[in-house]
């Protein structure tokens, strides 16, 4: 379905762009030719099949010499939960991050900070020893032999969209393999084994140096402007109560379930398999959060005053 729908949006837009040329080309006629459709209307037409209340949609963005010019969100972001999909709608990357963590570790590189032929457990010792040593380039090019990680999280009830996993989780799993498979396959724990490389080479405890910027660490008073109660009407009024205890946020979702947060990069944290990233308004104040939780995805929580 990503392929048919990409293949709409290039279709449209070359369709777009070459009108565009053509009428700029052609001569004046002697008559007032039919007004064209405006640009929101010809691409609406073009995603109408998926803008439905029962069907996955997608988000649309549209920019002309660098300005946004048309955004619109068509179709689904959850349907257990009935959450339309918005322009600001929030996917999950999956395998992009693949290339922003090589470029991270290959930035290390670059800074002396570590070399391509290292054995990767000098920075990983979680990877067990196999008796071949998994060099860094393995890692960047998918050769490093370590089963996919997707079946053995099934087998122990977390698959793919229904939990999420984090770098610790995907590592533990790891350090119970036994032997390596040298059997080609696309290997996305070299993704996360890059980004703890991206920690324990630059000496930082969060997987920041591609951006060249410090981890993110609030101090208890930053983070009272996290703590009060945030409401879901998408979820019938669904509440979460957010405050500070000690150096860390708290969460209640309910009498019996309570989490602590931890912090990931500015104004997003995590905990109990869930990511939570506040939003603010125009005056740089917080007003909500969106929860990414596996099957979850996207739901709107505002602060009440």
């Amino acid at each position: 379905m990503r392929r048919t729908m990409a293949r709409v949006i290039a279709i449209a837009l070359a369709a777009w762009i070459s009108g565009e040329v053509m009428s700029a080309q052609a001569p004046a006629a002697s008559q007032t030719p039919p007004a064209a459709p405006s640009i929101p209307a010809a691409i609406d037409k073009i995603f109408e099949r998926w803008d439905r209340p029962h069907s996955a949609g997608c988000a649309v963005g549209v920019a002309r010499n660098g300005a946004v010019v048309y955004t619109r969100g068509y179709g689904m972001a959850n349907l257990e939960h009935g959450v339309r999909i918005r322009p600001d709608t929030i996917f999950e990357s999956g395998s992009v991050a693949k290339q922003f963590t090589a470029a991270a570790v290959v930035l290390l590189a670059l800074d002396g900070k570590l070399s391509l032929d290292d054995p990767v457990r000098k920075y990983v010792p979680e990877l067990p020893d196999f008796g071949t040593p998994i060099l860094i380039r393995h890692f960047l090019s998918h050769t490093s032999g370590l089963r996919s990680q997707w079946p053995m999280l099934a087998i122990e009830g977390r698959p793919p969209g229904r939990a999420v996993h984090t770098i610790e989780e995907i590592l533990q799993l790891v350090s119970g393999y036994k032997e390596l498979n040298r059997t080609f396959a696309i290997d996305t724990k070299g993704a996360g084994g890059g980004v703890r490389l991206t920690e324990n080479g630059s000496g930082q405890s969060k997987p920041r140096v591609w951006e060249r910027e410090p981890p993110f660490e609030p101090t208890p008073q930053q983070l009272t402007q996290f703590a009060g109660d945030y409401v879901c009407e998408e979820l019938g009024g669904f509440v979460y109560s957010v405050h500070v205890e000690g150096a860390a946020l708290q969460v209640r979702a309910r009498p019996a379930q309570r989490f602590t947060l931890a912090p990931l990069f500015p104004d997003a944290f995590t905990g109990e398999g869930q990511m939570i990233r506040f939003t603010r308004d125009a005056k740089g104040r917080v007003e909500g959060f969106r929860v990414y939780a596996g099957r979850v995805r996207n739901l709107r929580f505002a602060k009440r005053s």
